[in-house]
């Protein structure tokens, strides 16, 4: 079912989701009649121009720059000065590198060069055969620093 602010497709998402009902500030109301919760019937509402991507990609990741490390390719930006201090973003579980969209061009302007990748496993990352540990995922920041550069001393 999708509620205000949100335009749902079978199985894609393709705008944020608004602030649940609690998160509103006081005296502000949903204005769609279809997002009332349990209203099974009410039709998802249509598609704006603004809200669609213009490439035509109907995927929910953000496409970067790709590089091939020893167990597949990894999707990653870098943002920021090349002489500024280096910040490497780590999603969570369900992340990737979208999760950063909101804040990299924050931390960028506030004098930091952003590091955000997909870990292995997720976004549009390679998804490699075997184990997907910890030991795993440190040896992906490890080859992708190494990969894209970053001085040794920086790491």
């Amino acid at each position: 079912m999708a509620t205000s602010g949100q335009v749902y497709d079978p199985g894609v998402w393709l705008s944020a989701p608004p602030a649940p009902a609690l998160m509103r500030p006081p005296g502000s109301t949903s204005t769609d009649p279809g997002s009332g919760v349990g209203s099974a019937a009410a039709a998802p509402p249509a598609a704006s121009p603004s809200s669609q991507k213009s490439s035509g990609s109907r995927s929910p990741f953000v496409q970067g720059h790709r590089v091939r490390l020893p167990r597949g390719e990894v999707n990653y930006s870098l943002g920021g000065s090349a002489a500024a201090p280096l910040l490497v973003c780590i999603h969570g579980l369900n992340g990737a590198l979208s999760s950063f969209a909101a804040f990299e061009p924050h931390l960028s302007l506030a004098g930091f060069r952003v590091l955000c990748f997909d870990l292995y496993g997720f976004g549009l990352s390679a998804s490699p055969n075997g184990r997907l540990d910890l030991e795993t995922y440190v040896d992906q920041v490890q080859l992708l620093l190494k990969a894209i550069q970053v001085p040794a001393d920086e790491q």
